[in-house]
């Protein structure tokens, strides 16, 4: 609130002087704005809430807890939503917190995610940047809604000055990044004014232009790599230069069927415990030569992947002889829809033996089941696949979440996005299907 004070509610007089009142903990901030008064408690934990509204609840709880809900208590409607963190988002961490951007997107909520744009990675002991998957993530759910778009902004941060002074030593241009405070204020500030005026919203487009260009600014940087230096759109994502050039910009990214300019040849889950699993050896040989190899992903060596539907029909038959189904929740052939592609995401979502569920996972699990929903008209066939060991009571827990009972954020995920949940399930693979 501090920000959207000092660079939205104090910009030219536009509201009254605001008044602080409540704990330092929980401070309740009060102005005027056009002869309406305005107060804006801030809450603590979700869970403290007594009285947290029905909505705000169905959010937090489709996949995961966003770092800020804005809610309209007079009209019952939540205005906006953020996530910060000073994580970067790289490796096993890039998709952990994509429920809450995709959640925003499924409720039409507003959402701006606030991201480092560096940050040291201790396993590795280096400095290391987002991909452009990140960035092309949020452009896909920004472009379903433009009224309610999902941002990211990659802020300025202390490890970027370490990591210009290798670029520098490396002969690469310095990446350039917003401090952020000026944009989070005046986003957030707008559109909590918007909820009295709906003319502030004429405001608010230049500030997420003014985003949106940061974006594409994050893809065309330069990026070192073997042969010398290029674009990192065109490291990560290579298709895009060829359809969109160069200055990138979201009214020409408007223009275009992302799925044509993103989706590769899929190649399979490789590495650790993937290259062990019953998906790996059994099950993704036969998909390969059932498709004819035609299975697309998302970039080279990604291992979630879509089919096109001309073969669901086979794709289900193989499925379901390879993954029978369960007595308590069986699928028959026709289950998915013979006219939609069918999404397979594959990942591991127990670790150690099944004890413990990774939450990064389950966030790449989320992030790509959306992205595919997205790819494809705007729908498909999703079907998880959770290789490795599953947890020993993974079907109790998924009954759980059919009854409305609190579960852990993997049902949660299979529940709103799934139509079918195969595992490998220690040898003996099984599946059901999502109710």
């Amino acid at each position: 609130m501090d920000k959207v004070c000092k660079y939205c509610l104090d910009e030219q007089g536009r509201t009254t002087q605001v008044t602080l009142a409540g704990c330092p903990a929980l401070p309740v901030y009060a102005f005027e704005y056009k002869g309406a008064s305005v107060t804006v408690e801030c809450r603590g934990e979700y869970d403290n809430w007594q009285d947290l509204p029905q909505a705000v609840s169905d959010y937090v709880n489709t996949f995961d807890k966003p770092d800020v809900v804005l809610y309209d208590a007079r009209n019952q409607r939540m205005v906006a939503a953020a996530e910060f963190t000073e994580t970067v988002s790289v490796g096993n961490s890039q998709w952990q917190r994509s429920g809450r951007a995709v959640a925003a997107a499924m409720m039409k909520v507003p959402f701006l995610a606030v991201y480092p744009s560096a940050a040291e990675d201790r396993s590795q002991d280096t400095i290391r940047e987002p991909t452009a998957l990140l960035t092309e993530f949020f452009l896909i759910l920004a472009l379903q809604d433009r009224t309610n778009p999902a941002l990211l902004l990659l802020r300025d941060d202390p490890y970027l000055s370490s990591l210009n002074s290798e670029r520098c030593k490396n002969r690469l241009p310095v990446i350039e990044r917003p401090s952020g405070d000026d944009l989070v204020g005046k986003w957030f500030g707008l559109r909590l004014l918007s909820i009295l005026d709906e003319s502030v919203r004429q405001e608010l487009a230049p500030i997420e232009e003014c985003i949106f260009d940061w974006m594409f600014r994050t893809l065309e940087d330069q990026v070192s790599v073997k042969t010398g230096a290029i674009a990192r759109v065109e490291n990560d994502l290579p298709h895009w230069k060829a359809v969109l050039g160069y200055p990138m910009n979201i009214h020409q990214l408007r223009q275009h069927f992302l799925g044509d300019i993103s989706l590769t040849k899929w190649t399979g889950v490789h590495g650790g415990v993937a290259s062990k699993s019953y998906f790996h050896q059994v099950v993704e040989p036969r998909l390969l030569q059932t498709t004819t190899n035609d299975i697309m992903t998302y970039v080279e060596g990604g291992k979630h992947c879509i089919i096109r539907p001309d073969h669901t029909q086979k794709v289900e038959a193989e499925l379901r002889e390879l993954y029978p189904p369960h007595e308590e929740f069986p699928w028959p052939l026709g289950h998915l829809d013979q006219e939609l592609p069918c999404a397979l995401i594959p990942f591991q979502g127990w670790q150690r033996q099944g004890k413990t569920l990774s939450d990064p996972n389950c966030g790449e699990a989320v992030a790509f089941a959306a992205m595919f929903r997205t790819l494809q008209t705007e729908k498909a066939n999703v079907v998880f696949i959770i290789y490795g060991t599953p947890h020993p009571k993974w079907l109790d827990q998924y009954k759980q979440s059919i009854r409305g009972e609190p579960t852990n954020k993997l049902m949660r995920t299979v529940r709103a996005l799934g139509d079918v949940l195969c595992l490998d399930n220690s040898g003996t693979p099984v599946s059901i299907a999502v109710t």
